[in-house]
């Protein structure tokens, strides 16, 4: 397995604005049971004026596209769809017949016209926690979809289909939550190709339209189960057992979920449910915020075989007695440090051994340095007296 990453191993970050108040954790947990810690590589409040770049991949950004994907035929994915206004990311899907649209044709010959979406995807992978998002799906003949990538197969948390087109069969389309867990992986038995379909699917249905308004949906991810929310209450539907999909550990290969994924926000058509025309558009898919917070409770330090520890001294901090703080970090390290609401004070390069980090000037009390090698990141609270 590959185990990359994981993001913020003992972050006691209260991070964020709050949904409705004054809440920290999940909206399904506000006590924290779970030991939740959020991880600030995979969150975000989209409270700036621009999408923060360095976080997000938005998909065809200097011609890179993660999983070499374009868009599904005949959308095509557009740099300029993808933004964030009015504290929100927005995901936009655009009547725009004159796209110079690139390449015209997918690999199987179905051709992109008229219609440009937008992803916007995680640079940072993580594994395992409770991944909260609020949004809005657009409302259109359109999938507002909150998924993730890696490791030869994918986890769909929701599908949405904001507008279906009128009729008996299509009634329940604009409740649905359609989540999927997908192998890409020609060994497996459900390699998607191979026309197996999804691992697992299932319909998670609201008891509201997803386009009409603002909704919480969360979902928990662990090695045994997947549990999904809506606003804040588990679904009578959403306990995804492992023990259940995978006839008590008899058919493991429905089970493809324990590896480190991407998230990814887009918007696609699916001709088989409906294609949106130029009166139905622009439409937006609209996000909140997202919040991934992980549980310490699950191991999450445990996921990483190399040992990126580091040592911070002196700590407490006594500004009367010394001026800076000495790190102790392997080479290579980039360096970050977070005041206590989670904002990032400073990000610098690690350049000597140890590494004299200047913190005279801040304010006393608690912070947080992070330490990052490649995707992983350990990180320790410090006192500043």
């Amino acid at each position: 397995m590959n185990k990359i990453l994981l993001s913020i191993s003992c972050l006691s970050l209260v991070v964020m604005s709050q949904y409705m108040g004054a809440q920290n954790y999940p909206l399904s947990d506000p006590t924290n049971t779970g030991n939740w810690v959020l991880n600030p590589d995979v969150s975000d409040e989209f409270e700036t004026s621009t999408i923060n770049e360095n976080k997000w991949l938005i998909q065809g950004r200097n011609g890179v596209y993660q999983s070499n994907f374009r868009g599904r035929a005949p959308s095509q994915f557009s740099t300029d769809n993808a933004k964030q206004e009015n504290g929100k990311l927005k995901i936009e899907t655009r009547w725009e017949p004159n796209y110079n649209f690139s390449p015209t044709t997918n690999a199987n010959g179905e051709v992109y016209q008229n219609i440009t979406t937008a992803a916007v995807i995680s640079k940072t992978l993580f594994q395992y926690g409770y991944m909260e998002i609020m949004s809005k799906a657009a409302k259109a003949e359109i999938t507002s979809s909150f998924w993730t990538t890696g490791n030869q197969s994918e986890l769909d948390m929701f599908e949405m289909f904001g507008d279906p087109q009128p009729g008996e069969a299509n009634a329940n389309w604009a409740k649905r939550l359609k989540f999927n867990m997908i192998s890409w992986n020609p060994n497996n038995p459900y390699y998607l190709p191979d026309g197996n379909g999804p691992a697992h699917t299932r319909n998670i249905q609201a008891n509201f339209n997803t386009a009409d308004a603002f909704h919480v949906y969360g979902f928990e991810w662990t090695p045994n189960y997947i549990k999904v929310y809506i606003d804040g209450v588990l679904h009578p539907n959403g306990s995804i057992l492992k023990s259940e999909i995978t006839n008590n550990g008899t058919d493991n290969n429905r089970w493809v979920t324990d590896v480190p994924y991407r998230l990814w926000f887009d918007s696609e058509t699916f001709p088989w449910l409906g294609l949106p025309e130029a009166e139905d558009l622009p439409a937006n898919y609209e996000i909140e915020y997202i919040r991934i917070w992980q549980s310490e409770t699950l191991g999450i330090t445990n996921f990483s075989k190399v040992d990126h520890s580091f040592k911070i001294y002196p700590t407490p901090f006594d500004r009367s007695k010394i001026d800076n703080l000495k790190i102790s970090a392997p080479n290579a390290s980039e360096i970050s440090l977070f005041n206590i609401s989670g904002v990032e004070m400073l990000k610098i390069n690690k350049t000597s051994e140890p590494f004299v980090l200047q913190v005279s000037n801040l304010s006393p009390g608690f912070y947080f340095i992070a330490v990052r090698i490649g995707e992983s990141i350990k990180t320790k609270k410090i006192l500043i007296n």
